[in-house]
């Protein structure tokens, strides 16, 4: 055979070994163009060939690693319900400062959300929809944000005459990623505890 039919010979083969990839079939292709790279050439050609075989293959099995991560993510997200609502316990006229702290859980999937510090924490990664509404007391203001690991992502207010203050927020979160509501301006906030108007919610898509 000559040299320039030995090398089509050998990308032909080096190609549907990448074409089957790391499965089995690709396993055992990968092996007889081993043994075919050892016989039909010379020992410089030799390893050149070796090299190209084990750089396709490479790129197969880092493919493979990519798609095992991505369906197990998928799996994950799929299997997990995760949701929390929460709400104040009651009417504060003074709170000004930190973080809300939604301490009257109403439902907690997953446990994301510590009602000890108003934190929610992402559990696994994706995307998540967060909802809060904050009700002003009586002719008072206040602004509060919601807040990614320490940075605002939006602000929502209420002003004067029990009005509402709602917004909502969609994010792509890593886990252990932490969400919570902080305090921007005014002070107070109204609440009816059999009926809460002062809430936070979370839920992953």
């Amino acid at each position: 055979m000559s040299e320039d039919n030995r090398e089509k010979l050998l990308d032909k083969i080096i190609s549907l070994v990448s074409e089957y990839g790391v499965s089995g079939a690709g396993i055992l292709g990968g092996l007889v163009v081993a043994f075919l790279i050892i016989a039909l050439f010379d020992h410089e050609k030799r390893l050149e060939a070796l090299d190209t075989l084990s750089r396709r293959l490479g790129q197969q099995i880092e493919k493979l690693t990519t798609e095992k991560e991505e369906l197990k993510h998928v799996i994950e997200s799929s299997s997990r319900k995760i949701g929390f609502t929460a709400s104040v316990p009651s009417t504060s006229k003074y709170w000004n400062s930190g973080t809300l702290v939604f301490s009257k859980v109403i439902t907690n999937t997953g446990n994301g959300y510590n009602p000890n510090n108003g934190v929610f924490t992402a559990p696994v990664r994706g995307k998540y929809v967060f909802f809060v509404n904050v009700q002003c007391l009586d002719k008072q203001s206040i602004y509060v944000d919601i807040v990614l690991n320490d940075r605002t992502v939006l602000r929502t207010m209420a002003y004067s005459n029990y009005d509402a203050g709602p917004n909502l927020a969609v994010l792509s979160l890593r886990q252990e990623d932490r969400v919570w509501v902080r305090h921007a301006e005014g002070r107070g906030y109204f609440n009816d505890p059999t009926r809460p108007l002062t809430t936070f919610s979370g839920f992953l898509l």
